[in-house]
């Protein structure tokens, strides 16, 4: 069975409705597919997404997926292009000392998959000149919210999760509007590539 994650059910709409039937239970979707809301935040993605895969038997044939919507950290990347993810991390807009680099890697070692590309998630939206700045010069191509706590949840159940994105945005929030218009087609790149696989 797939099961597949996303922050926001705005994000998992076109999924639901291509998907369905589907039986809702609060913020879970089951049907031949289950799609499950998280929400968005590291706190609350880890949560939800521990307390749903401690509630269900896991086979060794299913399969995890986190898909959703991230900024670009990298120019090479436009709007609505879509990437599988090999490594993620917590993204920070903070400096860290030499002597704190060792307890950092400790508290949030990075996560392996089986992607091209590299995410960091943040505690918050990555629109400030001094976010985006940190972000473009970090060693990230996207940033999101949620990925992160996503891949170490299904790590501490000993499962190999996938992680998809798609461009939203490069780390720029001109408008709520445009965002929102942006996020949507970006979305359905997502559903279209997801189909295709």
């Amino acid at each position: 069975m797939k099961h597949l994650f996303f922050a926001t059910e705005f994000e998992a709409q076109p999924f639901i409705e291509s998907l369905s039937p589907l039986t809702q239970k609060n913020n879970i979707f089951e049907g031949h597919t289950n799609i499950i809301i998280i929400g968005t935040g590291l706190v609350n993605a880890a949560i939800s997404t521990l307390k749903y895969l401690q509630s269900i038997d896991i086979s060794s044939s299913d399969q995890f997926i986190n898909l959703g919507i991230a900024g670009s950290a990298n120019s090479q990347f436009k709007l609505g292009d879509v990437a599988t993810i090999k490594t993620v991390n917590i993204f920070t807009t903070e400096e860290h000392s030499e002597s704190s680099q060792q307890i950092w890697q400790q508290s949030y070692p990075e996560v392996l998959l089986t992607g091209k590309y590299s995410l960091g998630s943040s505690l918050h939206p990555v629109w400030s000149d001094n976010a985006r700045d940190a972000a473009n010069q970090s060693s990230f191509d996207f940033i999101d919210m949620e990925g992160y706590a996503f891949a170490q949840s299904c790590k501490e159940m000993n499962i190999q999760p996938t992680l998809i994105k798609s461009v939203s945005d490069s780390l720029v929030k001109r408008s709520q509007t445009s965002f929102i218009q942006n996020a949507k087609l970006a979305i359905i790149d997502l559903h279209t590539h997801y189909n295709n696989l």
